[in-house]
């Protein structure tokens, strides 16, 4: 098993944080053979310099990345989408925050994986990786089988002691020349309401094929009083600005009507609505994640269903 993990600094917390998890996943799969653990670390300026630190000696390896435009969530993704797929990582993990769960997200976005958050447990049985997080405002604990490797994960802090014993571990530095995509923080958002705020949301997902066919949930919301918002595709493609983004590393939210058009209901999503009055889904996959957790599911092509509850809509108000 070969693990790698992410972090912005290479403070001793983040060092401390990352030799636990080595330790965890042993002590829950039998003392397993890790065969590789590598710290990534971005520099911040290109003439980075150090060359050497004293860390747990389950970690193996620390490389500093440097980028020749600086680095950005976008860009970080690219370079950690590149090295794990030369270097052949099982898992790439990375700290509880807002900024490291958008990093993650957007790389489960490039490799079409799903990046779990919440973590607090990882383990292997017979060459398969489980973990649990937490859900529901913390009130549970949920069991995940990683079916789809490299697994990546967003791992809470302070949960497991770190090696005792320190070494030097093996330094090298990384360079790529990637252009940074992501500048969403600075576009205003068309909407004045905050999604925090309202009654009634409908959130788009990546069942759109274009971005000029998400025109027809405008119509939809203004029917019926709705803000919109959207997963977090559609914020890496550039379609709406950051804060429409629903999801753990995006807004919580809590009205009264949530609908969902569109959306899998992947887990970093589906922790940002689970305090949703109701949630209606409309989705062309019966067996979708989110049709579990929908109260009411339409099961169709979204092409052919949005119009049609648009116009019975309009029916029902008489227009």
């Amino acid at each position: 098993m070969k693990a790698a993990f992410f972090v912005e600094n290479l403070g001793q917390k983040n060092l401390n944080w990352a030799s636990g998890i080595i330790r965890g996943i042993q002590e829950k799969s039998n003392n397993i053979d890790i065969e590789k653990t590598t710290l990534f670390v971005p520099s911040r300026k290109n003439n980075m310099t150090i060359n050497h630190l004293d860390a747990p000696k389950n970690i193996n390896e620390i490389v500093v990345i440097h980028n020749k435009d600086g680095w950005g969530p976008s860009s970080i993704a690219g370079a950690l989408e590149k090295t794990i797929s030369n270097e052949g990582f099982d898992i790439i993990f990375f700290p509880e925050g807002k900024s490291y769960a958008w990093i993650a997200g957007i790389l489960g976005g490039r490799i079409k994986n799903n990046a779990f958050t919440e973590v607090v447990s990882v383990w292997v049985e017979e060459n398969r990786i489980y973990i649990e997080r937490l859900a529901y405002e913390n009130t549970i604990l949920q069991k995940y089988e990683i079916k789809r490797q490299p697994a990546i994960i967003v791992f809470k802090k302070g949960l497991y002691d770190p090696e005792e014993k320190i070494h030097q571990p093996n330094f090298r530095k990384e360079y790529f020349d990637i252009k940074e995509k992501l500048v969403m923080e600075d576009l205003p958002s068309k909407s004045q309401a905050k999604l925090e705020d309202a009654e009634i949301i409908i959130g788009v997902g990546n069942g759109f094929r274009k971005k000029e066919d998400t025109r027809i949930v405008e119509e939809l919301a203004n029917l019926l009083g709705a803000e919109i918002g959207c997963s977090r595709p559609l914020i890496e493609k550039g379609w709406f600005p950051k804060d429409r983004q629903i999801g753990h590393s995006g807004v919580r939210i809590s009205p009264k009507l949530y609908i969902a058009i569109g959306i899998s209901g992947a887990p970093y999503h589906m922790s940002g609505v689970e305090a949703s009055r109701y949630i209606v889904a409309i989705n062309s996959d019966k067996y979708s994640p989110i049709s579990k957790k929908s109260d009411i599911l339409l099961i169709g092509d979204l092409y052919e269903v949005v119009p049609k509850l648009i116009e019975a809509i309009k029916k029902k108000l008489g227009s």
